[in-house]
């Protein structure tokens, strides 16, 4: 007896150690759910201050979590940032993007999360609605289950019921899951279903144009003056997604799943209205592109924190492997969000932006200009730099929350952009050859 006592004290002693590490998953098998919602600014969300009620389901999340209040994405635009949650590097290192006249592809030499996870046990299911989180730029690698549609406009009803159906399916597998959920609808054309485009404005969708990129043969922007009326339905959008959500988080609380799963929800990028003569995205580096929400809920997190430190979008990797207790391979750039590590003089940097963009001028006529731009937060200061314009700013956040007020950089920004723009790729991912490529970067006006 005193010899059984022994090594059971022995056991349990040992897997304290490991930190609770069981075989084929997490500790006690921690599932978990990354929730990518496209084109969402944070500032029209309750739980960032907003005052329309868009967002009751996320700010209940938040509430029971950490809420990041400087979250970056690294690129302005939908591939190269996912690509960037995948492999928790910057857009210059893992060059996930449109250069060369081509689209290019995730890497597969790269780690993922996806890989990391599924060399340790876990079932990677993912649910994506954009012409490019497909199989063709290499965002399946690794995924037992890849369930994607091209055109994801209005489907985030039918995703999370494909979600909700796979839960309950799935209940009772011993193996933990890795699952993402893309969900398109908050991306142009701002056309939520009924009664949801007529929330926030009482025009509706109509027959109208609900895009920006509508213009005359003039090459004047044609809805300039619908501004109202768009933030209104890209509202009704984000309350129609926050309603889908309210569904899945029901259900898993009544599958029992919410005691042992994480959550991660973020955006890929903003949205620009008209705050510096743009409109869409992809095109500039200034905030109401580059800031997005980052919340972080469940078993092993804090409730009810905000934190006001600069994450970015490559910190998802890094915090996925932090909480779960495994190694986070060494080419990650990012840190782990939770960790106590000070991480308030960290250069967070941004880049590939779409290559060339019509921007408006003083006359509300549209230019084509090409792109090619770096930008670095370090805490409240923020640099852009314009390589191509030979142009570097430095923007004082705190002061100047719109960006309006450019001022000559410090030298520690400066140093850090240019740094950042040096950065070496990690890799040299293949082209995706397609006429399709380019078609659809005009069609969802990239280019």
């Amino acid at each position: 007896m005193l010899r059984f006592a022994f090594f059971s004290l022995l056991l349990v002693l040992m897997i304290g150690l490991l930190g609770c590490r069981l075989p084929g998953g997490g500790p006690s098998g921690t599932n978990i759910l990354l929730i990518s919602i496209d084109t969402l600014r944070p500032d029209h969300l309750g739980c960032y201050g907003y005052h329309r009620d868009t967002s009751p389901a996320i700010d209940s999340l938040a509430a029971a979590g950490v809420r990041w209040e400087r979250c970056q994405a690294q690129s302005p635009w939908t591939l190269p940032s996912h690509a960037t949650m995948w492999t928790g590097l910057s857009a210059a290192a893992h060059k996930t993007s449109w250069y060369d006249d081509a689209m290019h592809m995730v890497d597969p030499s790269l780690p993922t999360i996806a890989t990391v996870l599924h060399d340790e046990g876990y079932r990677n299911i993912a649910f994506t609605n954009v012409w490019y989180l497909n199989g063709n730029y290499g965002f399946d690698i690794d995924f037992d289950h890849f369930d994607w549609h091209q055109n994801g406009n209005g489907r985030a009803g039918i995703t999370i019921e494909k979600v909700a159906k796979y839960l309950e399916d799935n209940i009772g597998n011993p193996r933990p899951f890795f699952m993402v959920i893309h969900l398109y609808d908050v991306h142009a054309p701002y056309a939520p279903p009924q009664p949801y485009d007529t929330l926030f404005t009482n025009q509706g969708v109509g027959p109208d144009s609900v895009v920006w990129w509508d213009v005359t043969s003039e090459g004047i922007l044609r809805n300039r003056d619908q501004l109202d009326r768009f933030v209104g339905l890209y509202d009704g959008e984000i309350r129609w997604v926050d309603d889908q959500l309210a569904f899945l988080f029901s259900e898993m609380r009544r599958l029992d799943l919410d005691e042992n799963t994480v959550i991660f929800l973020t955006s890929d990028h903003g949205e620009e209205f008209l705050e510096h003569e743009g409109w869409g995205h992809g095109h500039t580096l200034y905030q109401e592109l580059l800031h997005v929400p980052m919340i972080v809920s469940g078993p092993g997190v804090p409730s009810g924190v905000v934190d006001s430190t600069v994450v970015g979008l490559y910190d998802i990797f890094p915090t996925v492997t932090g909480l779960l207790g495994y190694q986070t391979p060494d080419n990650v750039e990012g840190s782990n969000m939770l960790d106590s590590l000070d991480l308030t003089e960290r250069a967070v940097p941004a880049g590939a932006v779409s290559p060339d963009r019509y921007t408006l001028d003083k006359k509300g006529l549209q230019t084509l200009e090409p792109r090619d731009m770096a930008a670095v937060m370090i805490g409240a200061r923020k640099v852009i730099w314009d390589v191509l314009a030979d142009s570097m700013y430095m923007y004082r956040l705190d002061r100047d929350p719109s960006e309006t007020e450019a001022l000559e950089p410090d030298s520690v920004l400066a140093e850090a952009v240019m740094y950042y723009k040096a950065t070496p790729p990690q890799c040299r991912p293949d082209p995706v050859v397609s006429d399709e490529n380019k078609q659809m970067l005009e069609d969802l006006g990239y280019i």
